[in-house]
């Protein structure tokens, strides 16, 4: 066999791979017509909005929240002698997350989104001391978090994660300092 057909056969090759995949895609239940209206609604993510989260016409009741993110307000930071955060939860899902930063945000728990190999955290701004240690800052505050991720049961907003069954009763402290 010649050298240019063994080459012209392979790209070919190449080129029938590439247009399955692309194929593949463009057919996914997602992008048909009959898929269900949430799901498509989830799928489509607001370029404007930094945390992510889909279909802010859908959800009206978190219109307000995505202003409390994006107009952060300089406020004093708190002293903390701490090293490590409270890690709520950890998701592979950025939309997701929105609901639940706005549900610790209302009981007065301060969290971020931080990605880590290709995976997203929900975590604290603050740091504390060992939070498996009673009787420290950190381990008041992994209590609140378990009071509070608890009042979330029933909350989350159609299409979004539950997180149940746990609830956030599995956060963990983790070091950064």
């Amino acid at each position: 066999m010649p050298y240019q057909i063994g080459v012209a056969l392979l790209l070919g090759l190449i080129l029938v791979i590439l247009v399955s995949f692309r194929l593949g895609q463009y057919l996914s239940p997602a992008r048909q017509p009959g898929a269900n209206e949430a799901d498509q609604q989830k799928l489509r993510i607001d370029r404007d909005n930094p945390i992510g989260q889909a279909g802010m016409d859908v959800l009206p009741s978190y219109a307000s929240t995505q202003n409390m993110f994006l107009n952060t307000q300089e406020v004093e930071p708190v002293e903390s002698t701490g090293s490590n955060v409270i890690v709520l939860v950890e998701y592979g899902t950025l939309a997701d997350l929105g609901p639940v930063q706005a549900h610790f945000a209302e009981n007065g728990i301060e969290t971020e989104i931080v990605m880590e190999n290709g995976r997203y955290f929900l975590r604290t701004k603050n740091t504390y001391d060992n939070p498996a240690t009673p009787g420290t800052d950190g381990y008041e505050t992994l209590q609140k978090i378990i009071e509070v991720g608890a009042k979330y049961e029933g909350r989350a907003p159609a299409g979004y994660e539950t997180f149940a069954p746990h609830f956030f009763k599995d956060a963990y402290g983790k070091k950064v300092k």
